[in-house]
């Protein structure tokens, strides 16, 4: 009892330890210890369950939708998204384990001749000339990036793109940690494109738009943990209709892009070496549809999409390599 008594009577300075701990555990450069903490209060306000649980309502449900999916019999899939995992798919995790590695590689090796780094989804896997873990070609797209990025063709920058189909950003979380953010890898510029995954419904891990975002951030902070002088320039989430919708009208699954989006921005523009990166005009048709010629689905670019994306992000990375030369 009078162990416990003590214990009790200790409890504020057990608490300011505690916390003073968890301080110095994330603290960094203080313009990045400030976005860290800005993302984990973000994570912090909404509740996070055991990655786990497939019913979760709290890394799901949003206020507009919830007597909807509640009952469409929605099943949510998203894990916490401060927490990096690999595929949880066990059909899929061979081929994405296997890509993995060859992503590694592919930093290693390039470690020494890359002047911009693209990390990301399906988005970026397919500018390598592959999509769905390597197993699939797509080498139209491939050769676009080649225009764009490889000096040996007359290009200003030579670009690697490392994505991964169907990612979302606790899986990129976990293959930057185990090797994609090689020691020795240090581009001119980082380009992040992630999200759409998160977000979907329909194939992906149907996660709320606050988890979404959160997951985006818990990666951008780890890139600028370890690579802070380095520019980071975050793609917005394209335009897409809503999964199944069989058509181009824009719906709920924009609306959420356009939230998250409009956050992303707000974050790059209070912190040096952070951008932010928008091409949605390219691929609206009017205020609210899609443009068919460069869409394949309602998610994936058509390779007309890749040929109006790929020279605007080239721009894009020349301009901010401009300013800060």
């Amino acid at each position: 009892m009078g162990s416990l008594r003590r214990l009790s009577e200790n409890r504020p300075l057990i608490f300011f330890l505690a916390l003073m701990s968890f301080t110095a555990i994330y603290q960094t450069r203080p313009i990045d210890r400030t976005l860290t903490d800005n993302i984990h209060e973000l994570a912090a306000s909404f509740t996070i369950h055991d990655a786990g649980v497939l019913h979760n309502v709290d890394n799901c449900w949003e206020d507009e939708e919830t007597d909807r999916l509640h009952t469409s019999g929605f099943q949510c899939r998203c894990p916490d998204p401060r927490t990096p995992a690999p595929k949880r798919n066990r059909t899929l995790f061979k081929d994405w384990s296997a890509h993995h590695r060859t992503l590694v590689q592919d930093a290693r090796s390039a470690e020494g001749d890359v002047d911009v780094v693209f990390i990301g989804d399906s988005l970026t896997e397919k500018w390598r000339g592959s999509w769905q873990y390597g197993t699939e070609p797509s080498s139209a797209i491939g050769d676009i990036f080649d225009k764009f990025f490889k000096r040996e063709n007359g290009a200003k920058l030579n670009g690697l793109a490392l994505g991964s189909s169907g990612d979302i950003s606790s899986e990129t979380l976990w293959q930057l940690k185990h090797g994609l953010l090689s020691k020795n890898l240090n581009p001119k510029a980082f380009v992040l494109a992630l999200g759409m995954n998160d977000l979907d419904r329909a194939q992906g891990a149907g996660c709320s738009k606050r988890n979404t975002l959160a997951g985006i951030l818990t990666v951008v902070a780890f890139i600028r943990e370890n690579r802070p002088d380095t520019p980071l320039i975050i793609h917005g989430l394209l335009p897409r209709a809503d999964p199944r919708s069989w058509g181009s009208a824009l719906g709920l699954q924009w609306k959420k892009s356009k939230w998250i989006n409009a956050r992303l921005k707000e974050m790059c523009n209070k912190y040096d070496n952070l951008y932010f990166f928008d091409t949605t005009q390219v691929f609206m048709a009017g205020d609210n549809h899609l443009r068919s010629d460069f869409m394949e689905d309602d998610l994936h670019l058509s390779v007309q999409g890749y040929e109006q994306l790929t020279p605007e992000i080239a721009r894009n990375i020349e301009s901010v390599l401009k300013v800060k030369a």
